[in-house]
């Protein structure tokens, strides 16, 4: 990624119909490069993944099922706030439940209601016993891969 020096017109692309020459033009070579700032062809910054990785709402859901993942035992979760951004919820809790009970739960052993508006991926791969509720607005994708 960024590296367009790395990257060649197809020969067999006839010449004229197509101008590739400005998605082909290194970044630090274009006219308007650093008008605005340096241009940087390295990593300048470190990427703190924690942060973004840790307020998920599927920790969230881990927390409020552990007497399920220890005794399969029914539970619900209720009212959480969702935003577009909670792009996977249900995927981690799915996977955790899968690894503990395999697909031996009955349907509706964990219940979870949410409102607002969900991420792309609400309730992908969701297993077996797993009820998601959403009240609000849904993204495209929405229950990809249901397997329950």
């Amino acid at each position: 990624i960024g590296c367009a020096e790395a990257l060649r017109v197809d020969p067999s692309i006839r010449d004229g119909l197509l101008n590739f020459l400005p998605i082909l033009s290194p970044a630090h070579l274009l006219p308007d490069a650093g008008k605005i700032g340096q241009v940087e062809r390295r990593k300048i910054y470190g990427q703190e993944h924690f942060m973004i990785l840790q307020p998920l709402t599927d920790r969230l859901l881990l927390q409020d099922f552990k007497m399920t993942f220890r005794y399969g035992e029914s539970a619900v979760s209720e009212g959480r706030w969702l935003s577009n951004m909670d792009r996977t919820v249900g995927t981690l809790l799915s996977h955790e439940l899968y690894k503990r009970w395999s697909n031996t739960l009955p349907a509706g052993t964990c219940h979870a209601t949410f409102f607002g508006t969900s991420g792309q991926s609400f309730g992908a791969f969701t297993l077996k016993g797993v009820f998601l509720e959403l009240q609000g607005d849904s993204q495209d994708y929405f229950g990809k891969g249901l397997s329950g």
